[in-house]
């Protein structure tokens, strides 16, 4: 069955439809194509997963079985070979409004796909007209846009525009993909399908050295393996990258929401497949300030089932190291880092920035014990350079680091 939305259709398509009295498919079986055929950007977008359609219906249409088709061909700079996937039956009502359906589940980018439908009876108040242009040469839109007719319907057959039985001139069906994301490419969109329930617990321990361990456990509590599950560590004060045992599976996938995902204090740890009911423990080891607040979530690839128990932060107290730094573990650049070194006596401290064969110097004097808040300028032989950036401060009986990865 199909389900109404209250949303209105978008602006495009009733703007199209508002430009024409005629948006009826033709009567009969038949297989359509709402094509283009005009240019494509070279760039394109990064394909997503097709999970379903929706379908604006417009006045004076009648009911009837429709089937969604997607004809698929190689990106330009890929191997393969074009396929049409058939969606299942569904049924297309008369009522004005905006429907949605399920859709094959394909791998869609707008560069190489193409939509169109498959009617039993037709007259279905789906199609919509522009106005075309002439005097735009090669310009006019009707010249790349078409609806393309073909009886007997096609099927699963792979669509020639050469030998439809009409080409609609300017004309487009007024059906839209809905697409999401599927990162672990398991054929499930990550926003309403590819959902686990992951729930975490942490536990901390000093270690010598000035180090501090967290033991994060996390369980798969929900009903589908958790492909690409990853923690997420986030420290107030922030002391620098640490290590995770065992190691991380691959690069994070990081965020670029402008939320707060994006604070250069979080760092993330990609972790192997978590099955159904498994649980695992993680340790993370960073220098230890002595005091502040850790906090890890863990997520998978797609939204959380049971939101609240995916979180875990346990208290961190202790004595404070002699000598201590403070910097984000993930800055967004090289060129100016911004740290926070701590004594508990006074004297001169030595700060040393290196990265890869690259190095540099500085020396801070404190009067007294306490903290100084300090922005080094790297040079741009340093910046240059890949790989983790170290920051080592040394001061009399006294060492202490931090690591950072820039991102950029």
């Amino acid at each position: 069955m199909p389900i109404k939305l209250l949303a209105i259709a978008p602006a495009a398509l009733f703007a199209l439809a508002a430009q024409a009295p005629e948006t009826l498919t033709p009567a009969g079986p038949a297989t359509l194509y709402s094509d283009w055929h005009g240019g494509v950007t070279l760039e394109g977008e990064h394909p997503e997963l097709l999970t379903g359609f929706r379908v604006v219906v417009q006045p004076g249409g009648q009911a009837g079985t429709i089937r969604l088709l997607v004809h698929t061909s190689p990106a330009f700079d890929e191997e393969g070979t074009p396929a049409v996937y058939v969606g299942e039956p569904v049924t297309l009502p008369a009522e004005p409004g905006t429907y949605t359906f399920p859709a094959p589940h394909v791998f869609a980018d707008y560069r190489s796909v193409i939509y169109g439908i498959e009617q039993e009876t037709g007259g279905h108040a789906i199609t919509a007209q522009v106005r075309c242009s002439p005097e735009d040469g090669e310009g006019d839109f009707c010249a790349s846009q078409s609806v393309d007719v073909y009886r007997p319907p096609l099927g699963a057959a792979l669509p020639d525009r050469r030998t439809a039985t009409e080409v609609q001139r300017g004309r487009e069906l007024t059906i839209e993909p809905i697409t999401e994301s599927d990162v672990d490419r398991d054929g499930a969109g990550d926003e309403s399908e590819d959902r686990t329930n992951l729930r975490a617990s942490a536990t901390t321990q000093r270690l010598s050295g000035h180090r501090r361990a967290f033991d994060v456990t996390i369980e798969n509590a929900g009903p589908r393996t958790a492909d690409r599950p990853q923690i997420e560590a986030y420290f107030l004060p922030s002391p620098g990258l640490g290590s995770w045992s065992p190691a991380c599976v691959g690069e994070p996938r990081l965020f670029s929401s402008g939320g707060q995902q994006d604070d250069p204090r979080r760092q993330f740890c990609s972790l192997a497949p978590l099955a159904v009911g498994e649980r695992r423990t993680v340790r993370l080891v960073v220098p230890d300030l002595g005091f502040g607040d850790a906090y890890f979530s863990v997520s998978a690839e797609g939204r959380d089932l049971a939101g609240g128990d995916e979180d875990a932060g346990p208290e961190v107290r202790g004595p404070r190291p002699p000598l201590s730094l403070e910097v984000d573990a993930r800055p967004k650049s090289i060129l100016t880092v911004r740290a926070t070194v701590r004594t508990t006596r006074k004297g001169s401290v030595r700060l040393q920035l290196r990265r890869g064969g690259e190095s540099m110097t500085r020396t801070v004097t404190f009067r007294r014990a306490g903290k100084r808040d300090v922005v080094l300028r790297s040079p741009r032989r340093l910046a240059e350079e890949d790989g983790l950036v170290t920051l080592t401060a040394r001061s009399v009986g006294a060492t202490a680091r931090a690591r950072l990865q820039p991102t950029y």
